[in-house]
């Protein structure tokens, strides 16, 4: 009888501690669920293929995906991007390297027009990747004034001497046979 009442106890100390880290655990979701969710940044999960697993409403905002968060089942390469094919070949480089991989890609035809958006994967095993998209629209139009300023003048708006100078580079390297003016 002592060696079951001691067995029956131990059970029932088992099975609190169970309930415990099943509470913890459940915590802990909740926790990592609303990070997830609310997250600024896109957040998503896909398969080889660029099938979407899940992500988030970030996600859904910055590619216009969906009006509804969560949609249906979706594919990252049907998204308007400007460079589909390069878009479609990051998934398999990812997996295939076991390495991150991060690239700059437009994003076409959407609610706000066209924005860029930083697409960085990471390999999570099982031939899943982990995505996060950031919206980097101001820092490449920021860019593209710097360029633009450097190569004309600020009071008139004409190529100043160094966008010339590219210009005719530019030229040279086109057309190397043929003569231009």
């Amino acid at each position: 009888a002592a060696d079951i009442n001691q067995l029956t106890e131990r059970l029932v100390a088992t099975l609190h501690e169970e309930q415990s880290l099943r509470r913890l655990h459940e915590l802990d979701e909740r926790k990592y669920r609303g990070i997830f969710d609310n997250a600024e940044s896109g957040i998503f999960v896909a398969d080889r293929h660029g099938d979407l697993e899940s992500y988030n409403r970030s996600f859904a905002r910055l590619t216009g995906l969906v009006a509804e968060y969560p949609g249906p089942p979706a594919n990252i390469a049907d998204l308007p991007w400007s460079d589909p094919a390069g878009t479609r070949a990051l998934i398999p480089r990812c997996l295939e390297d076991n390495q991150p991989v991060s690239e700059d890609i437009e994003l076409t035809n959407t609610d706000q027009g066209s924005r860029w958006l930083n697409l960085a994967l990471t390999p999570v095993g099982g031939d899943l990747v982990q995505g996060l998209v950031s919206d980097i629209t101001q820092r490449r139009l920021a860019e593209i004034a710097a360029r633009h300023q450097a190569v004309t003048d600020p009071l008139t708006g004409l190529t100043n001497r160094q966008g010339l100078e590219s210009l005719v580079a530019q030229a040279i390297q086109a057309a190397p046979e043929q003569s231009f003016a």
